[in-house]
């Protein structure tokens, strides 16, 4: 769980539009925080967000969104994450 312009909310990745999503745990639509390569799993530490992507990168971006930034490549097929 992160917060989002102050709110509560969870972070969720959905692999088949690669949307890395905010959903406000209080309710309301979903907040597109960026779209990476193929997402499956996701962490959070902070105000960090960390992705991992099946293509076999890690990248990281902001909880309130931004653009990723790749911090491992050449992973086999990186799935869950946890920092």
């Amino acid at each position: 769980m992160s917060t989002t312009q102050g709110e509560p909310h969870t972070a969720n990745v959905t692999g088949s539009t690669g949307s890395v999503i905010s959903l406000p745990t209080i309710g309301g639509p979903p907040i597109t925080l960026a779209t990476v390569n193929v997402p499956v799993g996701i962490a959070v530490s902070g105000t960090t967000l960390y992705v991992t992507e099946s293509t076999g990168n890690v990248v990281s971006l902001p909880t309130s969104g931004g653009t990723p930034t790749t911090i491992a490549t050449g992973l086999s097929e990186p799935a869950g994450i946890a920092v």
